[in-house]
């Protein structure tokens, strides 16, 4: 059977002294150099003071080429998360159909603001993005 195999290309984030309220954002590249695409699940509820993004820098202009893909980096909520890792039974995701109407506007939100991250890596290529740290509290 061929697993991914990803790694990240960077040794060590640095993000420096920063000031309350300041903010500074670091490169990170996940390398997948295996055959098969590889998921990952990021869990950043504990440090809201980090950000997760795909770095954009690149897709201007070259749209068409397979070099951007938008989707790599999907916001998900609880139960997304908790589904995929396994932490959850099918009783605990049907309680997302709660609220009836409301929910789907509401899902948006929470998968939007959650800090739960579903990152997809396409065989043999490296995912490019950015964390951003933006202290909230003194002595982060």
């Amino acid at each position: 059977a061929v697993v991914p195999n990803i790694e990240f290309l960077e040794e060590e984030i640095e993000f420096g002294q920063l000031t309350l309220g300041a903010m500074s954002t670091q490169p990170i590249s996940l390398k997948n150099s295996s055959a098969v695409e590889g998921t990952l699940y990021v869990n950043l509820q504990q440090h809201p003071e980090f950000t997760l993004s795909l770095l954009e820098d690149r897709q201007e202009g070259r749209e068409d080429d397979g070099e951007f893909d938008s989707s790599a980096l999907q916001p998900v909520s609880m139960q997304q998360y908790q589904l995929a890792i396994g932490g959850v039974t099918d009783h605990g995701a049907n309680m997302t159909m709660k609220g009836g109407q409301s929910a789907t506007g509401e899902d948006e939100d929470e998968e939007t603001n959650s800090r739960l991250y579903k990152i997809t890596v396409q065989p043999n290529c490296t995912l490019q993005m950015q964390l951003t740290y933006q202290p909230e509290v003194l002595n982060q």
